[in-house]
C-alpha cells in the first residue's frame, strides 16, 4: 500500500514523543543493548496485524467508516494495555499515550507503524570500540550532534549513513506521515513504484 506525505494533525508529534519518552523510561528499567523493546514491539505487532488485515481484505480509510474505526482502535488500544500492563516492569508506568493511537487502517496509523518498527528493529545504543584511541562517535544526521556513548540511536535499513538520535529521529517522524531516508528519500520498507 502506497503511502503519501499526508500532513498529520497537531497531535501527532505529541504522541510520538510521549511514546518514545515511555519507552525510554522502560528502556531503563529493562537493561541492556539487546533488550527487547516491549512498547514500541507491541504497537508495532498490533499496528502489522491491522495492516495486513487491510490489505488482504482489500479495505482503504475512507472518511465513511471512520467512527467504525475508532470503535475498534479504541477497543484495540484498550487491549494493548492490558497486554503492556501484564509485563512487571511496566506496571507503573502511565499508559496513557496508548489511547491516543489513530484509527487502525488510517495514515497516522501506518506512520506510526513504521516509526514503530524502525525503534523496534533499528535502534541501537552506540558502543565504544575496546582499546580505541579515536572518537567513533556517529554523527545524527538530523541535528549533526555526535551520539554519545550509552545512548540510542535510529539507523535506516537503506543506508549505514542515515543514523539518527532516537529522539531527533521522533521529532523528524512528528512532522510527516511518510518518513523518508535523507540520502535516498524512499520510505523504508515500502517497495518503490
Amino acid at each position: 500500500m502506497a503511502q503519501a506525505n499526508y500532513t498529520p494533525n497537531a497531535g501527532h508529534a505529541q504522541l510520538l514523543r510521549d511514546l518514545q519518552s515511555l519507552q525510554s523510561r522502560l528502556d531503563k528499567v529493562m537493561t541492556g543493548p539487546n533488550t527487547p523493546r516491549a512498547i514500541t514491539s507491541e504497537i508495532q505487532q498490533t499496528l502489522s496485524k491491522e495492516a495486513f488485515i487491510f490489505v488482504i481484505l482489500g479495505l482503504d480509510y475512507s472518511e465513511e467508516n471512520t467512527s467504525e474505526l475508532v470503535d475498534q482502535g479504541t477497543t484495540r488500544n484498550s487491549d494493548l494495555v492490558n497486554r503492556l500492563r501484564s509485563i512487571p516492569e511496566i506496571r507503573n508506568l502511565d499508559l496513557s499515550a496508548i489511547s491516543r493511537l489513530p484509527p487502525p487502517g488510517s495514515p497516522a496509523s501506518r506512520a506510526i507503524l513504521l516509526w514503530s518498527h524502525l525503534l523496534t528493529m533499528y535502534s541501537q545504543v552506540f558502543q565504544a570500540q575496546p582499546n580505541s584511541t579515536q572518537d567513533q562517535s556517529p554523527q545524527c544526521a538530523h541535528c549533526l550532534e555526535k551520539i554519545p556513548i550509552g545512548k540510542r540511536y535510529i539507523q535506516f535499513p537503506c543506508h549505514v549513513s542515515s543514523k539518527f538520535h532516537e529522539t531527533c529521529f521522533t521529532e523528524m517522524a512528528g512532522f510527516t506521515l511518510a518518513v523518508k531516508c535523507p540520502v535516498c528519500h524512499t520510505i523504508p520498507f515500502v517497495p518503490s513504484q
